[in-house]
């Protein structure tokens, strides 16, 4: 080690000591105040007399341990040395001045006694004569009064006032929420001020733990005093240090920040605050992500279930929110080759920048290309042969594929069923279909067209060597033209805010969050811990989506978090329930039942087999009623397809 660092570590040790012993440290200055004062008020007296009586100094000595004791005593009873000195206020004058009241009355109290009580502990000076008892003079009482108070208390304020001065201009005062996950961060803000974040103590969930002193930093109260601490303490930011706190713990307390005039941050990684290592530099703000609570997931697939390594693995739709984190995720996987499908030159152009695919690079070849399209994507397996497809393209937006249903039949099923088919003739080893909630009791053409297209997957399952798995989750956080952007823009623009019903329901849940579950599940797709993989049609998996979020709930998070407050700064504007909505999304059928997986957030059902001749005669009056763009007669081939599928105008009835 060298000695830079080894100066480094034993400063910031002595810096720790230091500020773990300032309770003491301050003790014995306000002592020595007392002292002062105490020697003041018999000097001041003798200039009085114009002359010093030794009497005085045997009295001052005596006298001495009687005011000390007790004025320490008093200020550790009310607490005095709790607070920071940089933070004194009033709160801090009142105890000085009532322990020093009472210290004064004492004093009274005992210059009416002591000439009257034989054997007492304090050896009572006599006068010059050694006639009588010499009494405290009223004067040093009084003065020693006004004295304590201005000496104890202008301590505290020149503190305050030179740290005001020549503090750093953007340090801010800031309180951490939790003791445990927060202690590391506050001591590296005490030990390193450069930062700019000025730490004045602690709030904690647990009462207990009110009082207490980490690194001389106070717990200065629970949740429900956060308000009221930041406007007394001048809080510029409050810290988020609660690994275990749920979304809405955190809108509270962001709340709870805003109001009394505080931003909110929240410290970076768990696992880095328990093994005590942060940068304060890392803290970030509260995202909507925090807010709904997704907690991150970390993609580790044992080598036994690690089907992309070595692989050539094909994903449609990789241009998209969804396939590009797929893409970006299953790179570290180590694949041999991964092929980006998609449609959008421009989409596949950013997803390739990403992964620093440069133009010709065989470990990343480029096709822009329809899935719609049989012929072109024959030729696109003939030519890169893999071994594993994901299967994320897909029209998803349920307005836009209300009014253009071919489309969405064209792309959803029929891409869906060429893909599939392609996939078992050049021997595909695992087929993952990107489905969603909306598949579940559909109202509109969009989730109808993907329950098709499961079951168009299961139907070439039970004749395939592929093993085909379909993946089911809800709304993806940040996803283009999902609600959560399309609100932020409406906020950005300065509203209104439009919601479509004030009881509208959706699940989340992040775009690498969702994309980590969807590979993970695709390894389960021969697990025998789940039954025997050759037993049925295929896997349906069901991620969990947590509770839904109502989206007026999460309108108000946005603005809040925007520094706005909802229904004053920014109009929220009901509009009414869009064709083909629901109030309620749900993520299973009524004939389906889940059970767990080794991944605690993946769970799995058995689809029901599909009959061939039905689906067969169904799929061809969709393909003659697309291509004779007949949007009724292609929602009745769908309601044939789809039997619980229920198309209405508006779905809240």
């Amino acid at each position: 080690m060298s000695a830079d660092k080894q100066g480094a570590r034993a400063r910031d040790a002595l810096t720790a000591w230091l500020i773990s012993r300032r309770r003491h440290f301050l003790a014995l200055i306000d002592a020595g105040l007392v002292a002062l004062a105490l020697a003041l008020a018999y000097f001041l007296r003798s200039l009085d007399d114009k002359t010093w009586d030794p009497a005085y100094g045997r009295q001052f000595k005596a006298l001495l341990p009687a005011v000390i004791v007790p004025q320490i005593a008093l200020f550790l009873a009310f607490h005095l040395y709790r607070g920071l000195l940089r933070y004194a206020g009033l709160v801090e004058v009142r105890v000085i001045v009532t322990a020093t009241s009472l210290v004064t009355f004492g004093l009274f109290v005992l210059n009416f006694i002591a000439p009257h009580v034989s054997g007492l502990w304090l050896d009572w000076p006599l006068t010059q004569d050694g006639a009588n008892a010499m009494p405290i003079p009223r004067t040093v009482i009084a003065v020693y009064w006004m004295l304590t108070i201005f000496l104890v208390g202008g301590f505290r304020f020149a503190r305050r006032m030179i740290v005001s001065t020549f503090r750093r201009r953007d340090g801010k005062n800031v309180i951490l929420v939790g003791v445990q996950a927060g202690e590391p961060a506050a001591r590296t803000m005490l030990q390193h001020p450069e930062d700019g974040y000025d730490p004045i103590g602690f709030v904690d969930p647990d009462p207990l733990r009110v009082g207490r002193r980490i690194h001389g930093l106070e717990v200065l109260g629970t949740l429900t005093d956060l308000e009221r601490l930041v406007r007394e303490y001048a809080v510029a930011t409050v810290v988020i240090a609660l690994p275990e706190a749920t979304g809405r713990q955190i809108s509270e307390i962001a709340d709870m920040a805003r109001a009394g005039g505080a931003d909110t941050r929240i410290l970076p990684t768990v696992s880095g605050l328990m093994r005590g290592r942060v940068s304060v530099s890392a803290l970030r703000p509260v995202t909507i992500e925090d807010i709904l609570g997704r907690d991150p997931i970390q993609l580790d697939l044992p080598p036994e279930l690690n089907y992309i390594h070595g692989k050539r693995v094909l994903v449609s739709g990789a241009g998209g929110s969804i396939g590009a984190e797929i893409v970006s995720q299953i790179l570290k996987l180590e694949p041999e080759q991964i092929i980006l499908l998609g449609r959008g030159e421009n989409s596949l152009f950013e997803i390739a920048t990403r992964i620093n695919a440069g133009y010709g690079d065989e470990r990343f070849p480029i096709v822009v290309a329809d899935v719609r399209d049989a012929g072109r994507m024959r030729a696109v397996f003939e030519q890169r042969r893999p071994h594993v497809v994901f299967h994320a393209a897909a029209h998803k937006h349920v307005p836009l594929m209300e009014i253009n249903p071919e489309e969405a039949v064209a792309n959803n099923i029929f891409g869906t069923r060429t893909l599939a088919a392609l996939s078992s003739q050049f021997g595909v080893e695992r087929f993952i279909l990107i489905s969603t909630d909306k598949a579940v009791r559909p109202t509109n053409v969009m989730g109808a067209s993907k329950r098709a297209a499961e079951m168009v997957v299961w139907d070439e399952a039970v004749r395939s060597d592929t093993r085909f798995v379909a993946v089911r989750f809800g709304n993806v956080l940040g996803s283009r033209g999902s609600v959560i952007p399309t609100l932020q823009r409406q906020i950005a623009a300065g509203g209104p805010v439009t919601l479509t019903h004030r009881d509208m329901r959706r699940y989340f849940m992040t775009i690498p969050e969702a994309a980590s579950l969807v590979i993970m599940a695709g390894a389960l797709a021969e697990d025998p811990s789940l039954g025997d993989p050759d037993s049925g049609p295929g896997r349906l998996f069901v991620l969990d989506m947590g509770e839904p979020v109502r989206i007026l709930d999460l309108i108000h998070n946005l603005i809040t978090l925007s520094g706005l407050r909802p229904g004053q700064d920014i109009e929220i504007k009901e509009i009414g329930v869009r064709p083909g909505e629901k109030i309620h999304e749900e993520l299973l059928t009524a004939g389906e039942s889940v059970k767990a997986t080794r991944f605690g957030k993946i769970f799995v059902t058995h689809p029901d087999a599909v009959d061939p001749a039905i689906l067969a005669a169904a799929l061809e009056r969709l393909r003659q009623a697309v291509a004779d763009s007949d949007p009724s007669a292609i929602r009745s081939a769908l309601q044939e397809l789809v039997p619980d599928y229920h198309p209405r105008a508006d779905a809240s009835r």
